[in-house]
């Protein structure tokens, strides 16, 4: 522990570094006049994109959590507010049956890092799959059968159970924590309660 208090100055001025970034509102690499005003969270050692840029790195990422500068520090924002939808049955890209003025449906995903409000876009094609079994086909198991707007991806019930059966952790405590990753400061204003939750996946028999 000593040779870290010895260092504690350089430690906590190379934290306080990850809350900036040198290439903050400097032009896209992209090439177009769009600034670099967000990075990924998720993202290792992440660099800064415009908006455009940031959705197509994530085209296959669409649960990291993105943060936006604003002038004077990063605000939390989402794919979906920078227009990401998440395009089912065609290996990401939108499915060509669906006609232009279709918006997708609003889903709540939820994963490892917290709740997620998305767009899925569902494939239209001829023999495409009903709704509920292309979430599962694509890794998300639905809470209904009948056009569900709430999904859980498997590596939040793979997650589940190793924390429950390691530590005994119980589904709401669980809940509960995904909730505190999602808003830290105003977990009760998260839009899908830990009740909810429990109710539509039955985790109490997980």
């Amino acid at each position: 522990m000593a040779p870290f208090i010895e260092q504690l100055t350089l430690i906590q001025s190379s934290i306080l570094k990850m809350r900036t970034h040198q290439d903050i509102e400097k032009p896209c690499s992209c090439g177009s006049v769009l600034l670099r005003l967000y990075r990924c969270q998720d993202c290792f050692n992440s660099r800064m994109f415009c908006g455009s840029c940031l959705i197509s790195a994530h085209t296959h990422s669409p649960f990291h959590c993105i943060q936006k500068w604003v002038g004077t520090h990063f605000i939390c924002t989402s794919l979906k507010e920078l227009g990401l939808a998440i395009s089912l049955g065609h290996s990401g890209d939108r499915c060509p049956n669906l006609s232009k003025m279709t918006h997708g449906r609003p889903t709540t995903v939820v994963h490892t890092n917290g709740m997620h409000e998305t767009i899925i876009e569902y494939c239209h094609c001829l023999k495409a799959p009903l709704e509920p079994f292309q979430l599962i086909e694509a890794g998300l198991f639905p809470s209904t059968l009948d056009q569900p707007t709430t999904a859980f991806t498997f590596e939040v019930l793979r997650n589940f159970e190793r924390h429950a059966l390691a530590s005994k952790k119980s589904a709401y405590d669980y809940c509960d924590a995904l909730r505190k990753l999602t808003d830290s400061a105003f977990p009760q204003n998260v839009s899908v309660s830990c009740d909810l939750l429990l109710r539509c996946y039955g985790f109490n028999s997980l």
